[in-house]
């Protein structure tokens, strides 16, 4: 999983705007907030205007996702820093808490440290602590807000385990993200009990229908066939997604259950499906059973790849091989496995042909991105709470072949639904915001003295990209890429995919894991088969809702995933002390020296209290003497220098791992 970061736009910068528009904008304004792990925030109003800065000191008492009220500040009353900012507010009340319920680390004197960035303040606790210890995980319920206070008291909820547990570390995640908890035994017999309608399919089970999924797939809810075309020169490629609406009727329990939860959760060790596995494992496509799939079928001309010909249809499939990556991988590589038959091995020829015929004309066409980003799973057995190790995956030819397979289907289901106005839920990613593109651009100059050129178009990016040379640096000029790009995000209304280049793009193939997907295959089997369609402003609120759902649990296994990699560093510094760790800077300010470490895309700081400070013999005062040693010992570093590091310290509580040079 690649790391993004929300595309909110701040306020204007030029002051020109800001001054105009504190003509008309209201005085009062109501919104929700978002608050930043620096501690700032912005409101995000009601009626979608523009957003408003509220330094740190106007939050008065209230904390990420708080619907507020925000009374606009004067210019006049402002710091050059905060006018840059645009508009600028102070919470003036609190109409309603986004999370009545917290997650922290119990501290002396009944203190509670919020396990979120995003509340950076201390939460005092009232009452009894029960059996609640100094140092375990706890769930506290805050009490209503009063207004101008910027105290944040509360009462103990429960305990969840202790700070530095595998276990306890996990559940403290799902806990502070709200993720709903795995289903119960007597619903998983419930679900799997579940029989779908009947409706006409056309029998495809005499295809050889393939997955290709990774080793440790749970469910398959996408296969592959393909045949020669009627018309020579051309193949006919079929996408076959597993037809969960057709198990998951609308308005019933499931829809509900799936729809409270919109996607499945991967946390590293843990996973938190959005439908039971009883019923999932009913509805995957598994070898040897026929299943009822929903397919789109492409006639594609062999030497260019010209889509000539597009079908969707309900059909019933059966499956006659299950691969992972790894074998299709090694097969490209010229390793055949010895299980494959001939076959296997025919059909995999062809299609790896097709795949790589797609993805030429795909990128020569569209232009796609090229954020070829390795992704860095941290390997847990939670049962023996053992970090077994860490896995560094990179796309490779095998992942191309399906994952062009799959973009073929849901560019074709986004356009036959927006040719027949059927309300649907588009997957859209808006053009980077050029004032973010300035700030990278600049970046980059600053830090590495590279001119980048132009980012005005994918094209321009993809130019910059591919020129980056390939050492260290890479990972945290990728990171600083990303972040300067817009978050994909889901609309009622379509719009173009910036990063795939596409001007219609929606989510299709996978159901299993999606409610996004679920509902776009709902709403095409009532159309096909005429019955009411779900309205547009229902997939409206459907949209938002999944939006907001998928930001939640992008940022629950990111997460997750770093506090697994502490895990892993603590592992390696008692296997290994002298280890060294090879790292960029990526930040400097008077208090920190911000490090990446690319080996595992982790930030961590360098310990500037434990560097050694040659000092005369008549030394200034200690607070003075901080300051200096602070200075000058950041003045040994520059942003974009490569460092080799051993580990300091680790705090499992705040997620942070300090580092000393080597």
């Amino acid at each position: 999983m690649k790391r993004r970061t929300p595309d909110r736009k701040p306020a204007f910068s030029a002051r020109t705007q800001s001054h105009r528009s504190l003509k008309v904008q209201p005085q009062i304004i109501e919104g929700k907030l978002a608050v930043t792990a620096k501690g700032f925030g912005f409101l995000v109003p009601a009626n979608r205007s523009q957003d408003i800065f509220i330094p740190a000191p106007y939050l008065n008492g209230a904390i990420d996702g708080d619907e507020v009220t925000v009374s606009l500040i004067p210019d006049s009353m402002l710091t050059y820093e905060q006018r840059k900012k645009g508009l600028t507010g102070r919470v003036v009340s609190i109409a309603n808490r986004a999370n009545a319920v917290i997650v922290g680390e119990l501290l002396p004197h009944k203190q509670v440290l919020p396990f979120s960035k995003r509340i950076p303040k201390i939460i005092q606790l009232m009452g009894s602590l029960r059996d609640a210890q100094i140092g375990d995980w706890v769930s506290v319920r805050l009490y209503p807000p009063k207004n101008h206070s910027d105290k944040l008291m509360a009462e103990l909820v429960e305990r969840i385990g202790r700070t530095g547990s595998i276990s306890a570390d996990l559940d403290a995640v799902v806990a502070a993200f709200s993720l709903p908890p795995p289903y119960s035994e007597k619903e998983e017999k419930k679900a799997a009990l579940i029989e779908p309608p009947e409706i006409p399919r056309r029998d495809c089970t005499d295809l050889f229908c393939v997955t290709i999924d990774p080793f440790d797939a749970k469910d398959h809810d996408d296969a592959m066939t393909l045949q020669q075309g009627k018309t020579p020169g051309t193949w006919i490629l079929g996408v076959h997604i597993a037809d969960v609406s057709a198990y998951v009727q609308p308005k019933t329990y499931w829809d509900r259950a799936a729809a409270t939860r919109c996607f499945t959760s991967y946390l590293p060790g843990r996973t938190l499906p959005m439908l039971p596995r009883s019923l999932t494992k009913k509805i995957s496509l598994s070898p040897g059973i026929p299943s009822a799939a929903h397919s789109v079928f492409f006639t594609i001309r062999k030497t260019d790849g010209e889509i000539l010909k597009t079908e969707r249809l309900h059909t019933r499939v059966s499956i006659q091989k299950s691969l992972n990556y790894d074998e299709v991988q090694n097969f490209i590589e010229g390793k055949t496995p010895k299980t494959w038959d001939k076959e296997t091995i025919r059909q995999l020829k062809t299609m790896i042909q097709l795949g790589a015929v797609l993805r030429a004309r795909r990128l020569k066409t569209e232009h796609a991105l090229d954020l070829a980003i390795p992704e860095i799973r941290v390997i847990v057995d939670e049962q023996k709470e053992v970090v077994e190790g860490i896995v560094h995956k990179v796309q490779k030819s095998a992942e191309h072949l399906v994952e062009e397979c799959m973009l073929l289907a849901n560019t074709a289901v986004a356009q036959e639904m927006l040719e027949n106005d059927i309300p649907a839920i588009y997957r859209v990613h808006a053009e980077p915001d050029p004032e973010k593109l300035e700030q990278f651009i600049a970046f980059m100059y600053e830090a590495y003295g590279i001119n980048t050129g132009p980012l005005l178009t994918r094209v321009d990016c993809n130019r910059f990209l591919a020129s980056l040379p390939h050492d260290e640096k890479i990972p945290t000029i990728m990171n600083a890429f990303l972040r300067a790009m817009a978050r994909a995000e889901y609309r009622a209304e379509c719009e173009p995919h910036f990063g795939l280049g596409k001007k219609h793009y929606l989510h299709f193939t996978s159901p299993i894991r999606r409610y996004t997907d679920l509902l776009v295959h709902r709403q095409l089997t009532a159309y096909s088969l005429k019955k009411p369609l779900a309205s547009y402003k229902k997939m409206e609120a459907y949209a938002e809702l999944c939006t907001e759902k998928e930001q939640n649990v992008d940022e629950a296994y990111y997460s997750a995933n770093d506090r697994m990699k502490l895990h892993y560093l603590w592992k390696m510094a008692q296997e290994a002390p002298d280890k060294i760790w090879h790292g960029v800077i990526n930040r400097i300010s008077t208090t920190l020296v911000g490090v990446e470490i690319h080996e595992l895309n982790l930030f961590g700081a360098i310990d500037l209290d434990h560097l050694p400070l040659n000092r005369k013999k008549n030394s200034p005062k200690k607070a003075r003497h901080k300051k200096e040693k602070s200075n000058q010992n950041n003045a040994k570093f520059k942003i974009g220098q490569s460092v080799e590091l051993y580990v300091s310290h680790i705090d499992f509580t705040r997620g942070l791992v300090l580092f000393l040079p080597n």
